[in-house]
């Protein structure tokens, strides 16, 4: 992991286009400094990262998570793809998933989709920053299973918002002004 190479902070390299598969995956580190110039966080990249609390994605990212299992949804069947989720639910983790400090995140305007269990079981979180404006869909699980209260009403999400997944918010308690 990062922590046993000597360092609790990194700053990444501007002109960085993409972070891979589980590359910081159960990191030790206080803080990353994501560039400006990364256009894709791939599933698990930062998974099980216990330190972080406050996550800046870049201005210009496209893509948070690869979502095959959307691809397959949108292909099949709900039971189809249902049988298919849970032969890979051991296998998958969203790119911020089960980061357990994790209290602050904030999107990119540019950001579309918000991948299938992208902030999965990050339990800390009280703060979406804002919403994305361009914002068109909330994929299955991506802040499931949360125990505290993220301070959002239905009125806070941009217009453009399409389609919100199955479970996006899996046992989240709301706030009150959610009901308004």
């Amino acid at each position: 992991t990062a922590s046993t190479l000597g360092f609790s902070s990194l700053v990444l390299p501007d002109g960085l286009e993409e972070i891979g598969c589980y590359a910081f995956a159960n990191c030790e580190m206080s803080d990353v400094q994501i560039p400006e110039s990364v256009r894709v966080i791939e599933y698990g990249a930062f998974y099980s990262c216990d330190t972080f609390t406050e996550v800046v994605l870049p201005k210009h990212l496209d893509v948070l998570g690869y979502s095959p299992a959307y691809e397959y949804f949108i292909l099949k069947t709900r039971t189809e793809f249902e049988k298919w989720d849970n032969s890979i639910s051991d296998n998958y983790a969203g790119p911020f998933s089960s980061c357990e400090n994790l209290e602050k995140v904030t999107l990119p305007e540019s950001l579309e989709t918000i991948g299938i269990g992208c902030f999965y079981e990050s339990k800390k979180i009280t703060t979406i920053e804002r919403w994305p404006q361009n914002l068109k869909t909330i994929e299955y699980d991506a802040f499931g299973m949360f125990e505290s209260s993220i301070p959002i009403s239905f009125s806070d999400f941009p217009e453009s918002l399409d389609y919100i997944m199955d479970f996006a918010f899996e046992n989240r308690k709301y706030s009150d002004d959610l009901y308004d």
